[in-house]
């Protein structure tokens, strides 16, 4: 079940009028995902040393959510808001979640591993980028769904880059950024499996963004969509300084 990818030629937008819906981050951050790494923005993470989270791990193509004890440690003496989040074991985790009803510990399907930013050699290894003619299909089960980006415009009629997942039937905006012009990505797709045990396709991917320093990513659960959609998103946003 190894996912297939192509590119197809973008003629003219195909997605237009998309209203604005990502210009503030949900209430859903920081509660239920975290990364590893340092970051500037601690104070807004209400964690604590030896929290338990499960941790996304992987071995020998073989991934697993297992519990796991979180370190949270202050790195700058005179700034209490840098602090680093990592985990009381060797190897560090993907991902962590914490307080998903449908997701816990286990063997995990997983049937997509890109390369994180911290993972890619310039020499052999490259993230997955998703810019204008980006289309992935993924099989999962009897299931099959693509992941691909689209030019568009929004409500002001500016030139976006969409990103959608469909499964044959459904079609979902995921995530979208303002598009000006070659080279722009709407970010890098590091892990598509099954968290939630549902026989149905989660996502998990980095967002590309204008400002120096911020980073964010986000988890994509089937189990958890709303009426109509193929996905629920839950966010990790980070400030790592200039």
């Amino acid at each position: 079940e190894t996912p297939l990818s192509r590119i197809e030629p973008i003629v003219g937008p195909k997605v237009f009028m998309v209203e604005g819906f990502w210009d503030q981050w949900g209430n859903q951050s920081n509660n239920h995902l975290l990364e590893t790494g340092e970051i500037s923005n601690g104070e807004d993470f209400k964690i604590k040393s030896d929290e338990t989270w499960l941790g996304l791990f992987g071995k020998n193509d073989e991934y697993f959510l297992r519990s796991t004890k979180i370190r949270v440690r202050q790195t700058d003496k005179s700034d209490r808001s840098w602090k680093e989040i990592s985990v009381k074991e060797k190897e560090q985790p993907l991902f962590l979640v914490k307080n998903l009803k449908n997701v816990r510990a286990g063997k995990v399907k997983t049937i997509f591993r890109g390369y994180t930013w911290n993972e890619v050699d310039e020499d052999e290894k490259e993230t997955t980028t998703m810019g204008k003619g980006f289309s992935r299909e993924f099989k999962l089960g009897e299931k099959n769904y693509t992941l691909r980006v689209e030019e568009g415009v929004n409500e002001k009629k500016e030139p976006i880059l969409v990103l959608l997942l469909e499964n044959g039937k459904d079609s979902q905006i995921v995530h979208y950024i303002d598009y000006s012009g070659e080279g722009d990505y709407v970010g890098s797709l590091f892990w598509a499996g099954d968290l939630d045990s549902d026989g149905k396709l989660d996502l998990f991917m980095d967002f590309w963004n204008y400002e120096k320093g911020s980073y964010s990513s986000g988890l994509f659960l089937s189990s958890e969509a709303e009426r109509g959609k193929l996905v629920k998103r839950f966010d990790f946003f980070a400030l790592a300084g200039c």
